[in-house]
């Protein structure tokens, strides 16, 4: 008896050594920065436009898209969320929900290519994506 759980042991043993179980493919964790910029760009419509400009262009608030935007003065993407989470949108300061606020810094981030669209994004990651052009 012995002897046959011993060799069903080996055979076992042997058919995992050389058949061994894939690892699974790596995944991202979370949304991307093109998936959260895409909701985004609803939030930046229906907060942001009247005073920023259908493109971001600015109208009487300063442009936040294109070649006149100033993001840099904030640093980092922590920066601008954090400022834009307390003091936008002007007409009801912190008026968002706290996803509302990443989708926006993230269409914001996507459409100055601060950031890839592949990109893992989440708030923890802000603070590591320095608003430099």
């Amino acid at each position: 008896m012995r002897a046959l759980v011993f060799a069903v042991l080996i055979l076992v043993i042997s058919a995992c050594a050389t058949n061994p179980v894939p690892a699974p493919a790596p995944t991202v964790a979370g949304p991307t920065a093109g998936q959260l910029g895409d909701a985004g760009k609803a939030v930046f419509a229906n907060r942001c436009a009247s005073c920023h400009g259908q493109n971001g262009q600015g109208v009487t608030a300063p442009a936040n898209i294109g070649p006149n935007a100033n993001l840099q003065k904030f640093s980092t993407a922590k920066g601008l969320y954090d400022y834009v989470s307390v003091s936008m949108p002007q007409d009801a300061p912190g008026g968002l929900s706290p996803q509302e606020y990443l989708q926006l810094v993230s269409y914001l981030l996507v459409e100055n290519k601060f950031v890839k669209l592949d990109a893992p994004l989440d708030q923890g990651r802000l603070d590591g994506i320095a608003l430099k052009k």
